[in-house]
């Protein structure tokens, strides 16, 4: 169901067993696939490689709930998130790709209480660490520099799973610095910067 005409936001509900609707998900990547098929093979095999280790994580689930952890980050103008609906599942995503391949109904939500994840403002970056606050909450964190080539250097949205930090964008879970020293030698930094 497309909530709003002029976007190409797109939200329906899959519904079923477990089984049926992982082979749904399935089916969707297998329609992004088809979808994002070009000559240029660099591109192509990156995709394929995304493509596949989603494939992977689908087939690893477990119950509706772990699929709230996994995102596409390869579909077009909006990224793919899932939310779990009692026994359904609710799919935010772009309709710039035709999901031929799948059985869903309409739903009634809209993306954005679908899709997860909080912007957060990067405030200082230097070659092994970024320091970053979260825009809504004003939480700061420290992580491991992360891949940053497709940002605008600005900020960074991430999303909190069972297994951390998610750098939606780039599909990165992000590594906290733990190392005492490393961690002081970055707060005298910051603490210099935001003086």
């Amino acid at each position: 169901m497309i909530l709003n005409p002029n976007c190409s936001e797109q939200v329906f509900r899959l519904t079923g067993s477990l089984n049926e609707i992982k082979k749904e998900v399935l089916n969707m990547l297998k329609d992004i696939k088809d979808d994002n098929h070009s000559d240029d093979i660099v591109y192509q095999t990156k995709v394929d490689a995304e493509i596949q280790n989603k494939i992977q994580q689908v087939k690893a689930i477990k119950n509706l709930r772990e699929f709230e952890d996994i995102v596409f980050p390869f579909t077009t103008n909006y990224k793919t998130f899932f939310k779990q609906d009692g026994n359904d599942l609710d799919v935010g995503t772009c309709n710039n790709i035709g999901f031929n391949s799948v059985t869903f109904s309409n739903s009634n939500k809209d993306y954005y209480t679908i899709a997860k994840g909080d912007y957060w403002t990067i405030k200082l970056q230097e070659e092994k660490w970024i320091y970053i606050e979260n825009k809504n909450t004003h939480e700061k964190k420290i992580f491991k520099k992360p891949v940053l080539d497709n940002y605008d250097g600005k900020e960074i949205q991430i999303m909190k799973t069972k297994n951390g930090y998610l750098a939606i964008k780039t599909d990165e879970y992000l590594e906290e610095i733990t190392d005492k020293d490393l961690l002081k030698k970055i707060k005298e930094e910051i603490f210099i910067e935001e003086i």
